[in-house]
């Protein structure tokens, strides 16, 4: 796979171009950044996605993404942020990256 720019544009708009002028999913674009290295842009982007993921897996998703957002909300409610961000990161790994 040759490597991608991802530019992400606010407002739901997936539509990403390798070269060409072929749409590229929101899965992709979010596996692309996480590919990238960009995690926070992954997780946010699927911290949305709603199909074919369980109301337990979206919360995971969400929580992971709103820990490397705001970490300190979390270690006053006495939840470890780096555990839910790990667990978001493995459940991103293990459904997306198949």
């Amino acid at each position: 796979m040759s490597p991608v720019t991802v530019v992400w544009c606010p407002g739901g708009n997936a539509t990403l171009c390798r070269g060409t002028e072929v749409p590229v999913s929101k899965t992709q674009i979010a596996i692309d950044l996480f590919q990238q290295g960009d995690l926070r842009g992954a997780l946010r982007l699927s911290s949305g996605f709603r199909i074919g993921l369980t109301r337990e897996q979206q919360a995971t998703l969400k929580r992971g993404f709103e820990c490397l957002s705001n970490p300190g909300f979390y270690q006053q409610l006495g939840k470890d942020p780096q555990q839910l961000i790990d667990s978001a990161t493995a459940l991103f790994r293990s459904h997306f990256l198949r």
